[in-house]
């Protein structure tokens, strides 16, 4: 079966997708982690789910989360953190404007070869440093899927 967004440009695909979720199971596995991976696409609308065994339950929501406020924002979710740790009004405003901006690490923005935003993708359940690794993984088969496809 093929896919039917396969034909355009600036769309996630579901081979993106799949071989984003497999690659974070696969390293996540290798570092002995279990962690929950969510893709959703360019409106924040969820492509892909996993929990692995063992991973927490508030990693499902926090997962989900960092995946949402990287496609809806383009910016991957620890530069937020950065970005409002030393200046209390823009972080009041920012959390009270933005419902469920995430701050932790472990959110990326996926963009396609032009830079176009296209989707992002969330994982948690380890330590944020370890999320992001993690996410990096993912976001690198997305990336190389689509050099593959071309």
């Amino acid at each position: 079966m093929t896919d039917p967004q396969a034909g355009y440009r600036g769309r996630l695909t579901c081979a993106q997708v799949d071989g984003a979720v497999a690659a974070v199971r696969k390293a996540a596995a290798e570092a002995g982690l279990n962690v929950t991976t969510a893709v959703v696409d360019e409106a924040a609308v969820l492509r892909a789910f996993h929990r692995m065994d063992g991973a927490s339950l508030i990693s499902v929501e926090l997962s989900l989360g960092k995946a949402r406020t990287a496609s809806s924002t383009g910016r991957a979710t620890h530069r937020w953190a950065d970005l409002l740790r030393d200046d209390d009004d823009l972080r009041r405003q920012a959390t009270t404007s933005m419902p469920g901006l995430v701050l932790f690490g472990g959110g990326l923005p996926i963009k396609d070869r032009t830079g176009a935003l296209i989707g992002g993708l969330g994982v948690s359940g380890a330590r944020q440093e370890q999320d992001l690794e993690l996410a990096k993984a993912g976001l690198a088969a997305i990336e190389f899927l689509e050099r593959s496809a071309s």
